[in-house]
């Protein structure tokens, strides 16, 4: 990427050259390094665009500030340079850079697993309520305990699975279907035992 008040050139001399003879066909030859620059930069502002998603997706999963700072930026780094080939729905563009960050996350081990590290929460407030509905037993047992402290004990899919239903407001089929894979009944039933799993952790925590 290049550093702020700098300027690379977007015509190399050939392509120069080209414009003196046919404007189709030096449309048609385009340099490779200039085809570079402007994926890059079609690269830049979308990852511009959907900073929040990416720096959001990575506080969720890391146990502090900077480790989510780190990641998000790690995770730019690499898109800018690899230029991989995006969907073109907002939507599939935003589960792609969830998904960037949840692999990145497993493969630096920033994820925050451990009940003993509560140094700072790994993710945004939640309401109890969204999660157990009208259960007054469970909403007061989980007032008693920090949920996102519980959430770190469920698996990678299943933390995903409570990160985009909850906090992004996905509906549980996409939710489930983005962060598993699963569709139909299985989805549903996934959500559930999720749930439940959450359930036992907080029930445990208040015993």
């Amino acid at each position: 990427m290049d550093r702020p008040g700098t300027s690379r050139p977007v015509c190399s001399n050939a392509a120069a050259d080209s414009v003196h003879g046919s404007a189709q066909h030096a449309s048609s030859q385009a340099p490779l390094h200039e085809r570079e620059v402007e994926l890059e930069e079609k690269m830049h502002q979308l990852l511009k665009g959907n900073i929040n998603e990416i720096y959001r997706c990575a506080r969720y999963f890391c146990p502090s500030k900077q480790d989510a700072e780190d990641l998000a930026h790690e995770v730019c780094v690499r898109l800018l340079t690899t230029q991989p080939s995006l969907p073109t729905s907002i939507d599939k563009v935003k589960a792609y850079l969830r998904q960037c960050v949840k692999n990145a996350a497993i493969s630096s081990g920033r994820i925050a697993r451990s009940r003993s590290n509560k140094a700072e929460s790994p993710i945004p407030e939640g309401d109890s309520s969204k999660l157990f509905g009208v259960d007054d037993r469970m909403e007061h047992v989980a007032s008693r305990m920090d949920l996102r402290v519980a959430i770190r004990e469920l698996d990678v899919e299943d933390q995903m699975l409570i990160y985009l239903r909850y906090y992004v407001g996905l509906s549980i089929k996409k939710a489930a279907r983005e962060a598993t894979g699963l569709t139909g009944g299985k989805a549903f039933r996934r959500h559930q035992a999720v749930l439940d799993r959450l359930r036992e952790l907080l029930a445990e925590e208040a015993d």
